[in-house]
Order: C-alpha cells, then structure tokens, then sequence
C-alpha cells in the first residue's frame, strides 16, 4: 500500500482515537503538574490538587468515550483496533472503576506517592487499547502498558514487602511477556499474519496439521 494512502487512512482514524489521545495528554501534564507543584508554595496540597485533576480528565474522557456510542463498527489503524459497541461499553466501565478509586483514595485519605495519579491514567489508557485490540502487537503494547503502570503500584509504599513484591511482579511479567512473544512469533509463522480478524488467520490456522 501507498504511504500517502496509509498516512490517510492513519489521519481518517484520529477522530475515532480521541479518548486515548486525550488520555496520553492527560499523562503528559500530569506529569508536569506533578513537577510544578512540588516547587510551588502550594505543594503541600498537591495530593487533593492532583485528584482534582485527574477527576476533571476522567470526566472529560468519559465523555469523549460516550460520545463514541453510535460511532463505532470500524477498525482502526490498518486493523490494529476494532471500536465497537463492546469496546466502547467496556472503556465506560473502566473510567467509571477509575473514578471510583480516586474518590476511594480521598476518602480514606491513603498515602501514596503523587505519582499514583499519572500513573493511573497511563493505566487507563492500556485497558483503553485492550479493548479495542484485534492485532497481536496492539495485544501486546497494551498488555505492556497496563503491566508496567502495575509493577509500579506494587512497589509503591514504605516497607522492604512493596519493593520486594514489586520486583516479584516484574520479574513473573516479564517471563510472561516473553512467553506471549515467543507464541506471538508462532502464530505470525503459522498463519503469516497476526491480525487475528483476518480471514486468512483462521484458514491457515485450521489447516495446520499441529492443530
């Protein structure tokens, strides 16, 4: 294909991607928020003004997702993404269990680092892309992102058992996600493809005689 050709169709899908384009701005000055108020003479608040914050972007991308509700049944960036009604149910669900942990951790006043709210949101946006993967490497990439903003959460706390069950993660992920390359790698040979939507995925699939 083209690359003028791809790069439209790449630009085509965009309006359909603005809740996770949203969400990696949202990560972003998160971040810089992070930095600034921890200079600032207001960085004693820093925990309740980042919940703030970070309740304002969920909102705001809750209702990017809603707005998804009758715009959907297409894929996305050469078939890495399906958005479909499922898809736009599930990322619902999930900024709605988002909410409710922020508004958990203000309530029981929980000490963690202010790093959990960026976190959070790069978190969100993985499970935005799990539900909406059809591609191996779509699989994959989300999986990852989701995964490593968990170790992180893990290890967050005072004692010598966080970063030790932190490292335990980390180090089961990342055998786990060395397994999932490795039969990534013998679907993508088996069938040539790892598009798993694609019709030739499933022929060539069945007609092998290992399976």
């Amino acid at each position: 294909m083209p690359l003028q050709l791809q790069l439209q169709q790449i630009l085509g899908a965009l309006p359909q991607f603005l809740p996770e384009l949203f969400l990696g701005v949202a990560f972003i000055l998160t971040l810089v928020a992070e930095v600034l108020l921890k200079i600032s003479r207001w960085s004693a608040k820093q925990h309740t003004i980042l919940s703030v914050l970070t309740l304002v972007f969920l909102g705001l991308s809750l209702i990017l997702v809603l707005n998804q509700w009758t715009d959907n049944n297409r894929f996305l960036f050469e078939h890495l993404l399906f958005l479909d009604l499922k898809a736009v149910y599930f990322k619902i669900l999930l900024t709605i269990a988002a909410i409710c942990t922020v508004v958990h951790v203000q309530i029981k006043k929980t000490d963690l680092p202010v790093e959990f709210y960026s976190i959070l949101l790069a978190i969100l946006l993985g499970l935005y892309l799990m539900t909406m993967a059809v591609n191996g490497l779509s699989i994959y990439l989300s999986i990852e992102l989701v995964s490593i903003g968990g170790y992180l959460l893990v290890a967050f706390g005072t004692g010598t058992k966080s970063a030790e069950g932190g490292l335990k993660y980390l180090l089961f992920g990342a055998v786990c996600s060395a397994i999932m390359l490795y039969g990534f790698s013998w679907l993508y040979g088996l069938t040539g493809t790892l598009d798993f939507t694609d019709p030739i995925f499933a022929q060539n699939l069945s007609q092998n005689s290992k399976f």
